[in-house]
């Protein structure tokens, strides 16, 4: 039997009782089963204790935290903030990692403080259970570490982000995506479902094995061991992966409970021939190649509407060895990290005029 709890919010003196499943797929096949229909579930729970207690069903009391009642799971809703990528400025160097040639790096993109808006995050490699932390970008700079965050499980590739002072990570080797909160070190961990995840096998040195593609899962994008890559924009949280029988990209817009609010299933391109993406304004961009100094930006897909945008952006990558990019909504800034160099770059939008047509 799937767990439920009863679920009492009390806001503006207002008490709004309802049954909440603890399993998305359920939850939305309540939800639309009640319908409109309003039900007094305390007094079910008052008639029914026997039967409550036996399958061992909690009465939650909570707070809504934007004190309106609960109207069923979140939908995709509309486009927060509507821009096209028109051009991308010249790139600047932040710091240079203490550590490899591979790896990422972060900062908040949704941050709850101005201490938090401040700190900078690293990681090194492929494949690694360490987060670096460093109070501000000097002390990146002159490689002075505030904290070593040593996560539960291994982190796999280069696509984790820090989100509202979470640092989400898909879990090496399995279909698990995790949130660790920086402060409690409290973490959440969320079956995504069938995606692409097996890896060649790990060495004694903590490096890979070489393996060939029939010994595993289709990497996502044209680089090695990366198979899940977050993604922030002013609509939230999302993430892009494989199938491991599939050279489509994958998208799921989620929330920062793993609850997985709409999915797409991109077959305009191959996810396997990409370097990176990012996506920005509801817009996923696709990188055409991270290991040569003159690139292009050359796939677009508009998310909201379900359609492709033609045109091409040029992109420069300093270093010719790219592995991370990330979008963040903070500053409107694409954050990379190429060759051990940690680097931003402001972005250009187009938002006067509507870049398709109604």
């Amino acid at each position: 039997m799937e767990p439920f709890s009863l679920v009492i919010l009390r806001m503006n003196g207002v008490t709004t009782r309802i049954l909440r499943l603890w399993s998305h797929t359920l939850d939305r096949q309540l939800w639309a089963i009640i319908g409109e229909v309003e039900a007094d579930f305390e007094t079910l729970a008052e008639q029914n204790k026997c039967m409550l207690a036996a399958v061992g069903i909690p009465v939650l009391h909570a707070e809504s935290q934007y004190g309106q009642p609960y109207t069923g799971p979140p939908t995709l809703g509309y486009n927060r903030r509507e821009c096209m990528l028109a051009a991308v400025g010249i790139p600047v160097l932040h710091a240079e990692s203490q550590y490899g040639q591979v790896g990422s790096w972060m900062r908040d993109s949704h941050p709850q403080s101005d201490s938090m808006a401040e700190k900078r995050w690293v990681t090194d490699g492929y494949a690694s259970p360490v987060l670096y932390e460093y109070e501000n970008e000097r002390q990146m700079m002159n490689k002075v570490q505030k904290i070593k965050y040593y996560v539960d499980y291994l982190a796999s590739g280069t696509g984790n982000l820090i989100y509202n002072g979470s640092y989400y990570y898909h879990k090496h080797g399995t279909t698990s995506l995790v949130r660790y909160d920086l402060e409690t070190t409290d973490q959440i961990e969320s079956e995504l479902g069938n995606i692409a995840h097996k890896d060649c096998g790990r060495l004694p040195d903590h490096t890979f094995e070489d393996c060939n593609e029939t010994e595993r899962h289709p990497w996502l994008y044209n680089r090695p061991h990366n198979y899940v890559d977050f993604a922030v924009d002013e609509n939230g949280l999302w993430v892009v992966y494989m199938r491991p029988e599939s050279d489509f990209l994958y998208v799921s817009k989620i929330e920062p409970d793993f609850y997985v609010v709409d999915s797409w299933e991109i077959s305009e391109v191959n996810a396997t021939q990409l370097a990176d993406t990012f996506i920005m304004c509801g817009v996923l961009y696709g990188l055409q190649n991270a290991t040569t100094r003159d690139s292009r930006i050359s796939f677009a897909y508009d998310l909201f509407r379900n359609e492709t945008i033609p045109g091409q952006v040029a992109w420069y990558n300093p270093y010719q060895g790219l592995t991370m990019l990330h979008y963040n909504p903070v500053d409107s800034r694409l954050y990379f990290f190429d060759d051990r160099r940690l680097l931003s770059v402001n972005v250009r939008m187009d938002e006067e005029e509507p870049y398709y047509d109604d």
